[in-house]
């Protein structure tokens, strides 16, 4: 929460990493939609990155305060569905609702939720692998998402070197990670 208060990049990224399974859980129980879910999430860390002071520790925990967070948003849009499918029906429309997941359907986004945190613990390996140039390369343009020119400025290089360091680091990120994810 200090982290998060000071505006650290990283105490947003911590919540994430720690938090974003869990209320992409809650968001999925409540809307049954993946893209809802979805944007649950990123409502949710959206929110907390704006206003972190907004959380009340005396109150409960960072986690709490996010589940909290998620199945009020989740609510909301599933209510916000609900409506604009009422207004289409009731300007001559057919209405689709979307029926509850099956047993498979839930079983499958566990087994997709555990294979996108393995592939994240992959890539996370393989980054420590890089060089230090092009490790901090790619942080800066695919975790912080700054263009090449900002990774160029932010490091004191020319743009073109940014654009080698980048392109290098993909090259043996995607060589490394097919090699774990054959394994």
């Amino acid at each position: 929460m200090a982290r998060l208060l000071a505006g650290d990049h990283d105490g947003i990224r911590a919540a994430y990493d720690r938090y974003a399974s869990q209320v992409y859980r809650v968001a999925r129980r409540v809307t049954c939609d993946r893209s809802l879910a979805e944007d649950v999430v990123q409502e949710v860390f959206v929110r907390l990155w704006g206003s972190p002071a907004s959380v009340d520790l005396a109150r409960g925990s960072l986690g709490s305060f996010l589940m909290v967070m998620a199945h009020r948003r989740a609510i909301d849009l599933v209510r916000n569905e609900a409506s604009r499918a009422a207004r289409h029906a009731s300007a001559g429309g057919t209405v689709c609702l979307a029926a509850r997941p099956a047993v498979d359907d839930i079983a499958r986004e566990v087994v997709d939720l555990d294979e996108a945190r393995i592939r994240t613990q992959a890539v996370a390996r393989a980054m420590v692998m890089l060089p230090e140039s092009q490790r901090v390369a790619v942080q800066l343009a695919y975790f912080e998402g700054c263009s090449y020119r900002e990774v160029a400025t932010r490091l004191c290089i020319p743009e073109g070197t940014a654009k080698s360091r980048i392109r290098s680091a993909l090259m043996t990120l995607r060589g490394q990670l097919e090699e774990s994810w054959a394994a």
